[in-house]
């Protein structure tokens, strides 16, 4: 046995990731238009709601100034939730980058998390990139950096909760 995986091993833990990335590009492929919920977000919740509770925020994301003076309120709260599904999508493919190099490698968990970090990095840079080419959309370093957060959080549930087994196996295997 050479102790390569075998090809099934690695397409059960390649495609997860493929079809990943695949959904964060469908995604970046639509125009802002097509993404837009503002006029949900206008039927679910109230004008004057967001701001009695937002009025006095207020800060910069990146180069863009984001408070309730810089758009409506309903945008106010679409760039949350915009920014929210960053950090959840990227956060899945951290998660699933970190699975696949444990189960088809050797390294350790640092040399793990280095190279998943990049790797998604480097996707949410490309990502970006092809975001700058769609009509509508705008392409900010400020999102690498929200995406690279969002994958390395990922990444750590991801060893967090594998330890977690690990620890909660040994506990029962010593009580037999």
């Amino acid at each position: 046995m050479s102790g390569q995986p075998s090809a099934l091993k690695v397409l059960l833990y390649l495609i997860p990731v493929l079809i990943c990335c695949g959904i964060i590009f469908g995604l970046s492929s639509q125009t802002h238009q097509q993404q837009d919920i503002t006029p949900w977000i206008k039927k679910e919740v109230s004008d004057k709601a967001i701001k009695t509770y937002f009025s006095g925020t207020s800060f910069n994301y990146g180069s863009q100034k984001v408070s309730l003076k810089s758009g409506s309120p309903s945008s106010f709260v679409e760039f949350f939730i915009r920014k929210f599904a960053h950090l959840t999508i990227y956060g899945l493919l951290g998660l699933l980058t970190t699975r696949l190099f444990k189960a088809l490698t050797r390294w350790a968990v640092s040399w793990n998390f280095l190279y998943s970090v990049l790797l998604c990095a480097a996707y949410a840079a490309s990502d970006e990139y092809h975001q700058s080419f769609i009509a509508g959309r705008t392409s900010r370093p400020a999102d690498v950096v929200l995406d690279t957060v969002g994958a390395a959080l990922g990444i750590l549930i991801y060893h967090s909760l594998s330890l977690a087994v690990r620890v909660m196996r040994k506990r029962k295997a010593a009580e037999w």
